[in-house]
């Protein structure tokens, strides 16, 4: 590796209705190192981490990017722990999956949340984390490790939706000037790694990735894929007005829907069925949709609900999931269990039908599955 001997320092002067002076924003130092594949590797420097940049003093975070010509950069966001953390902790179960395989992908989902509360959803298998041995020690059913660092590592590829744009609508190149532009625009609010948040206080990411951003634009050549023009604006400062027009709206769909019945199951101490589906879900990303079982009789006619439980609001027999998918696209498992008391039927042989419908979080029906034919004795 041949390292520049080179340490960056910014300062970014904001122009608007208040004095320069008390505007004035200086970002972190960072260094760049020229890997011997010819990628540059750009880096906040360690010594620049306070921990006032974190909510929590036993942590410290860091971020850096690597680029080479022709190349999206990759974004790198490291969350050290340096203190102790207990067994029973979400946070130690995560770093404990690390201890277990050191520098290996995890699959687990993510998220960064930018200071104009736009949240970045990635898809998951985007963390990596590593153990310092000499800081792992077991006391009995006690468990702690005392340095342990979570590396949430991402390009534009790797979003798999915003909550404030239309990513799909967009070109590989539009979609990583964009993801620069906001890194770029905004600091960095909040990281959630698998539901474990790690929430920011004066993390002067902006003004620092817009620097680095500049400098990679000149080191490899990619000025079409660094475009973080903008103010920086920072958690304490307003968002943006809102813009005359929303984002297109991803399109949701959904497609190659199975459904199985599994009879004569138990839980919570009755007897009935699982039903269990599986499908593709395109355009829902953190989006709330519902899984529909509708029950009927061989000949067509509905079965009716008498006690408002396993039931759709005109009072048919049916059984309703709700799935939120962490992905923009993607296949979703759904099961849902009916006890047979709930189709209330009248004692003897009966022969029935169910089919399962998907619908989006505007109640719109997206796709329907076809009929499974069943029966039952009632007693």
């Amino acid at each position: 590796m041949k390292k520049q001997v080179i340490t960056y320092s910014i300062l970014v002067l904001f122009f608007g209705l208040i004095p320069a002076a008390s505007a004035q924003s200086i970002g972190y130092e960072y260094s760049v190192e020229k890997e011997d594949d010819g990628a540059w590797w750009i880096e906040m420097d360690k010594n620049a981490i306070r921990s006032g940049n974190i909510l929590y003093a036993n942590r410290q975070a860091r971020f850096g990017v690597m680029a080479k010509t022709g190349y999206s950069a990759v974004i790198t966001l490291t969350i050290s722990n340096t203190n102790q953390v207990e067994k029973n902790n979400k946070e130690a179960i995560i770093y404990r999956r690390v201890k277990k395989a050191p520098d290996e992908t995890l699959s687990v989902p993510a998220s960064v949340t930018l200071a104009n509360n736009e949240v970045l959803h990635l898809k998951t298998g985007t963390v990596m984390g590593s153990v310092h041995p000499d800081f792992y020690m077991a006391y009995g059913k006690k468990w702690r490790c005392k340095r342990t660092e979570l590396y949430l590592i991402f390009t534009s590829r790797d979003i798999a939706c915003s909550t404030l744009e239309n990513l799909n609508a967009m070109d590989e190149i539009a979609r990583h000037q964009y993801l620069t532009s906001q890194l770029a625009k905004y600091d960095i609010k909040e990281i959630n790694i698998d539901g474990l948040i790690f929430p920011f206080e004066n993390f002067r990411s902006a003004p620092t990735f817009k620097s680095i951003f500049a400098k990679l634009a000149e080191l490899t050549g990619n000025a079409d894929y660094y475009d973080s023009s903008g103010t920086p604006r920072h958690a304490d400062q307003s968002p943006d007005p809102a813009p005359q027009s929303k984002p297109q709206a991803a399109v949701t769909s959904a497609e190659n829907l199975s459904t199985t019945i599994e009879h004569n199951a138990q839980l919570n101490g009755l007897t009935g069925m699982w039903l269990r589906s599986e499908f593709t879900i395109h355009g829902m990303c953190r989006k709330k949709g519902w899984v529909v079982f509708y029950f009927y009789f061989e000949d067509g006619k509905a079965l009716k609900d008498y006690n408002n439980s396993y039931a759709t609001a005109d009072g048919k027999v049916a059984a309703i999931v709700e799935f939120v998918p962490p992905y923009a696209d993607g296949r979703i498992n759904a099961a849902g269990f009916v006890p047979y008391s709930e189709l209330h039927l009248a004692s003897g042989h009966h022969k029935l039908a169910v089919y399962t419908a998907i619908f989006d979080d505007n109640q719109r029906e997206l796709l329907r599955g076809d009929w499974l034919f069943f029966q039952v004795n009632q007693p």
